[in-house]
Order: C-alpha cells, then sequence, then structure tokens
C-alpha cells in the first residue's frame, strides 16, 4: 500500500476516535447522573419515600425507551428522571398498555411523575430524550415507593 494511501487512512482514524466519547467521558456523564440520582433519594427519603428501582442510561436526542414494572396498590409512586448536562429537557409517560396514565411533558430536564395505581398493575414507563445538544445524553429515572 503507497504511504500515501496509509496516511491518509491513519489521518482518517484518528479523526474517527476523535469523534468516540472516550470511556472516561461516558463514566463522568454516568457519574454526574448518579449523582443527581443520590441528591434525589435524599429528598424523597426525607418525605418517607424509599427506592424501589434506578434505571440509568443513554439516548440520542428525541429517542425514546420504554419499561414496564408492576405497581401495587395502596402504594404512592414518585418517578423522577435527571439528565447530564448536555440534556435540557427529559420526559416521561406512564401508560397501561395503549391508555395514558401521567405524564411530565414540561419543557426541564426533572421530570415528575406522581402515581397512586388504584389496581395492582404492570406499568410502562416512557422515557423521551425531548432535547439533547451532544448525543447521546445520559439520563436516570429513579422509582420512588411509599
Amino acid at each position: 500500500m503507497p504511504a500515501r494511501t496509509i496516511r491518509s487512512f491513519f489521518v482518517a482514524a484518528l479523526a474517527l476516535v476523535a469523534l468516540v466519547p472516550s470511556r472516561a467521558e461516558a463514566q463522568s456523564y454516568a457519574n454526574e447522573v448518579w449523582k443527581q440520582l443520590e441528591t434525589v433519594y435524599e429528598k424523597m427519603a426525607e418525605k418517607k419515600y424509599d427506592s424501589r428501582n434506578y434505571i440509568i442510561g443513554k439516548m440520542r436526542d428525541d429517542a425514546t425507551d420504554t419499561w414496564t414494572l408492576t405497581f401495587e396498590k395502596g402504594r404512592s409512586y414518585q418517578i423522577m428522571g435527571v439528565c447530564d448536562s448536555d440534556c435540557s429537557d427529559l420526559d416521561i409517560t406512564l401508560f397501561d398498555g395503549e391508555t395514558k396514565l401521567e405524564e411530565d411533558l414540561l419543557d426541564d430536564d426533572v421530570p415528575i411523575v406522581s402515581f397512586e395505581p388504584k389496581r395492582t398493575m404492570q406499568v410502562s414507563i416512557r422515557v423521551s430524550m425531548a432535547a439533547c445538544s451532544d448525543s447521546p445524553c445520559y439520563f436516570g429515572i429513579g422509582i420512588f415507593v411509599k
């Protein structure tokens, strides 16, 4: 292979590596989200809520992801979202099948949804990355129960 071709390939490979976030950078974003969830937990514990689940992930701008969990009758739930500094709008919607139960679609990065099921049921939690300036953005949701 001619030296010019090898050099072009090497420069292209370096440019591609520069575009991919480093493992340390990704860990930094995940830590940022985790610290926010810890702060939310402390505030919820003061209100006598216990943590039920935490979900941490990453999504591109305008992406959604869904998790289905069992919610118990007679319990009070708070589902709270947080995201990294590149995210400016995160949304949460709860569904029972196709029926929308609750949602927080405000133009902010800390959605809060309260829910008290009238029966024990499977609830789908849809998280939407409404605005992410540097994809992917890291997010977390905490599910708290009392």
